[in-house]
């Protein structure tokens, strides 16, 4: 019942309950003893202590319903209150002041990396320099798309953080290279998986070349140095429509996992442990035995060394543009696939990497933008 509807009834009530008690003192004597009114005679039920004892219980009724009602409102706020005391505890327990300030801190050095890249290539026209220049600002704003993960997980600086470019070269691209380039990225020293996986143009979207350039490490330095364990690889994507096969009922992704599941479909799906890439792989692919395991043999360091940066979880994030013709304006147009990796597990776990996502739109945009004019450069 709300509350000011009860209090009208109380006004306007307990007045007339009053003005009428007043001229029916006699009666309402003989009514206080609710044993006397009780007794015979019966028609005294009617009578003016019948009324007053009703009206009595009328209002006792109301007050009662008034208290109940303001109880549960000052519940009401205490539970509101403690919802929002306990956000602001969660926000404090995740460090939210500190990882803003460091998103801001990132974004205005990847800002920064984008302007310095942007103004070098207007002022001059030597192609290797503005080239140099492009790697080293996309290794800037990769370096600190990683120290952002690095803040939002709280890791341990003996953890480390990476990020690297898969640049996407779709099947008309690749069908226009020179047949001596098309060779040397399709050929066996960097196609991975070379006898058994598609790389006919044809036959796949396009492939996804990692270059070890165009990667970097977390550091707390300025400079961004390429990471010195990335590989040199490539990786095909299937086409949207032999992508996907439905075995035993069900959808089955053809490609392999990680960053071609990414490039196609656009969704950042991120592997929290190696686990969970084997689980993924179970539940979700279609891979020959043999391409299934050595795919995670890929992955199996019991055997220390190598040159290898240890990865243990990771997510890739699509880098899009939209279309250039004005028809095409609602689609995007795939650039490549930025992956953040952990030499540990649990890379923006739970709800972090859709806050990572949802946060660093701003590295994605720069990192198009970049890649863009790399490869035209």
């Amino acid at each position: 019942m709300a509350s000011p509807w009860v209090a009208a009834a109380l006004a306007v009530g307990a007045p007339l309950a009053g003005f009428w008690a007043g001229t029916q003192g006699a009666a309402i004597h003989d009514a206080v003893s609710l044993i006397a009114w009780l007794q015979p005679p019966p028609w005294q039920l009617l009578g003016v202590p019948a009324v007053f004892w009703v009206l009595v219980g009328i209002i006792a009724v109301l007050g009662l319903a008034w208290v109940v009602h303001k109880y549960a409102d000052a519940a009401n706020v205490n539970d509101r209150q403690m919802a929002v005391v306990e956000m602001f505890e969660q926000a404090t327990r995740l460090g939210l002041s500190r990882g803003l300030n460091a998103l801001r801190e990132s974004v205005e050095r990847a800002h920064y990396a984008y302007l310095v890249a942007t103004l070098d290539g207007a002022r001059g026209n030597d192609r290797a320099r503005r080239r140099t220049r492009l790697e080293e600002s996309i290794r800037q704003v990769l370096g600190h798309m990683a120290l952002f993960a690095r803040e939002l997980d709280a890791a341990p600086s003996s953890t480390t953080y990476s990020a690297a470019i898969y640049i996407f070269h779709s099947s008309a691209r690749l069908r226009a290279m020179p047949d001596a380039d098309r060779e040397l990225l399709l050929g066996r020293e960097r196609f991975v998986f070379y006898d058994e996986l598609p790389r006919d143009p044809a036959q796949i979207s396009g492939v996804l070349e990692m270059r070890p350039e165009l990667s970097t490490r977390a550091l707390d330095t300025e400079g961004f140095a390429p990471d010195p364990t990335s590989p040199q690889i490539v990786l095909p994507v299937p086409r949207p429509d032999n992508g996907f096969a439905t075995v035993g009922g069900r959808e089955r992704w053809k490609g392999l996992p990680g960053a071609p599941y990414t490039a196609l479909t656009q969704k950042a799906v991120p592997f929290e442990s190696i686990e969970a890439v084997v689980n993924w792989i179970d539940a979700h692919a279609d891979l020959t035995a043999a391409t299934r395991q050595r795919l995670l043999s890929q992955f199996d360091y019991s055997t220390p060394g190598h040159g290898r940066n240890e990865v243990r979880s990771f997510l890739p994030l699509p880098i899009v543009m939209p279309a250039q013709v004005e028809e095409q304006q609602a689609q995007r147009v795939l650039v490549g696939v930025a992956v953040i990796q952990s030499s540990a597990a649990n890379l923006l776990a739970g709800h972090r990497h859709e806050t990572f996502a949802n946060v660093g739109t701003p590295f994605l945009v720069y990192l198009a933008s970049l890649v863009v004019d790399y490869l035209a450069a």
